[in-house]
């Protein structure tokens, strides 16, 4: 119902006015608002339809936000729950990397623009890296305590769009059904 996602929508346009804040400046930030409450607040978005990008955006949204802070701060501890954020968004959608790769460019264009020393850049990447292993190794340990084999994971998560893209290439009429 759009009772309960209301407080969704807010906690993701709060996360981007503090992204456009960091990243550029307060008039930013307000457009940002104003761009992001009218997206997440569409009717056409419902429960039933909704799709995994949409689910994960406040994952990817929050990523952002924790990178900015982690590089602004030299701080840990935003990076290690930056990394958890990328890696949550992930599992909504497998090929959503944008919080991986922002957090990448951002840290090692802040080694290069100087902001973050070499010690920094290192503490800053073990911490997202293990923040975004935490939920990787926590699906791994699900599977495999529930006697899900890891390649029929891997093709369930990953293969099967490579069969799927050479049916659809192939033009055929199996096709068709997918």
């Amino acid at each position: 119902s759009s009772s309960r996602s209301a407080p969704k929508a807010a906690v993701l346009v709060v996360m981007a006015v503090n992204v456009a804040r960091l990243a550029a400046n307060e008039m930013a930030a307000r457009w940002t608002a104003i761009a992001v409450a009218a997206i997440t607040t569409n009717i056409a978005i419902n429960a039933v339809a909704v799709k995994g990008e949409l689910l994960a955006l406040p994952f990817l949204m929050g990523s952002l936000w924790l990178a900015l802070l982690a590089v602004r701060d030299k701080a840990w501890l935003p990076a290690l729950a930056g990394g958890l954020m990328a890696g949550l968004a992930m599992g909504f959608k497998q090929n959503l990397v944008g919080g991986v790769v922002f957090t990448a460019v951002l840290f090692v264009g802040s080694l290069v623009a100087r902001r973050l020393s070499w010690g920094e850049l290192v503490r800053l990447a073990l911490a997202a890296g293990a923040g975004f292993l935490l939920p990787v190794l926590g699906t791994i340990l699900w599977a495999v305590s529930a006697g899900v084999d890891l390649s029929d994971l891997w093709y369930a998560v990953y293969g099967f769009r490579f069969d799927a893209a050479s049916v659809l290439a192939s033009g055929s009429a199996e096709s068709e059904t997918i």
